[in-house]
C-alpha cells in the first residue's frame, strides 16, 4: 500500500518539483495556496477563465478576507504587465492541454515584478502538462479523478527555483505571529531545507485546518 510520502515522491519526480503538499480537496488547495502568500490588503491577478466555483472563491471568499482579485479578460502580455501593482502578491493562471498561454513569458513578467506565478492544471487526467518546466513557481492539481470513487484530493507543488527573500511577499518575510514569529523566507527556509512557501503552507495552513491527506486516501490514488 502506498502511503502519503510515497505519493509525494511520485509527484515530485513526475513534475521535477522540490516540495509537494497533499490536501483533502482541490478548492482547499486553492484556498491554502492563496492564504500562504496573501493577506488582507493584498491584491491577486487572475489572467485566465476559471470554473465558476473557483472564480467565486476569488470574487467573494477572498474578497471577504480583504484580498482583492483583478480578473483580466484580454490576457495580453502588455495587459498583464500593466495590471501588476505594488500590492500584487501573485499571478494565478488556469491551463489545460488546449490552452495557448505563454507560460514562460507570464512567468518572466511575474518574476520581473518579484511575485510568483501559480498555475492550476485543469483536466481530470491531464498529467502531461508541467508548467514548472516553463517557469511557474507553484502548481495545483485535482487528484480526485485518480481515485475509483472520485474521492476529493489534490496536491500543491513548489518548484523551489526562486528566492522568496527577494520576492514581494511580505507575509513570508516578516515575523509570523501564527508560528512563533518565524520569518519563513529566512530562518525556516534555512533550518528546514524546504522552500519557504511550502514551509508556511504545511506549518500554518495545513496544521490549522487539519487538511493533510492521510495514508489511507493516498493509497487509493493511482497516478497515470
Amino acid at each position: 500500500m502506498r502511503d502519503a510520502d510515497s505519493l509525494k515522491k511520485s509527484i515530485i519526480e513526475k513534475y521535477s518539483a522540490q516540495e509537494v503538499t497533499l490536501v483533502n480537496s482541490f478548492m482547499l488547495a486553492v484556498h491554502h495556496t492563496i492564504l500562504t502568500a496573501a493577506t488582507a490588503g493584498d491584491d491577486i491577478l487572475v489572467c485566465s477563465e476559471l470554473l465558476k466555483e473557483t472564480e467565486n472563491a476569488f470574487r467573494y471568499l477572498f474578497s471577504d478576507m480583504g484580498i482583492k482579485t483583478s480578473f483580466l479578460r484580454n490576457e495580453s502580455m502588455e495587459e498583464i504587465s500593466h495590471s501588476v501593482s505594488p500590492k500584487t502578491r501573485l499571478i494565478f493562471l488556469a491551463v489545460n492541454e488546449n490552452s495557448d498561454y505563454n507560460i514562460k513569458s507570464i512567468a518572466q513578467t511575474a518574476h520581473f515584478n518579484k511575485i510568483p506565478l501559480i498555475v492550476k492544471i485543469n483536466g481530470d487526467d491531464n498529467f502531461n502538462l508541467n508548467p514548472l518546466k516553463d517557469g511557474a513557481d507553484i502548481i495545483i492539481k485535482d487528484l480526485s479523478s485518480c481515485t475509483k470513487d472520485k474521492i476529493p484530493a489534490a496536491f500543491i507543488a513548489e518548484a523551489g527555483k526562486i528566492d522568496w527573500k527577494t520576492m514581494n511577499i511580505p507575509i513570508l518575510k516578516v515575523p509570523d505571529p501564527c508560528f512563533n514569529n518565524v520569518r519563513w523566507a529566512y530562518e525556516a527556509a534555512a533550518e528546514m531545507n524546504v522552500p519557504a512557501f511550502s514551509n508556511r503552507l504545511q506549518s500554518v495552513l495545513c496544521k490549522t485546518y487539519g487538511s493533510e491527506l492521510c495514508n489511507h486516501i493516498s493509497s487509493l490514488i493511482k497516478l497515470p
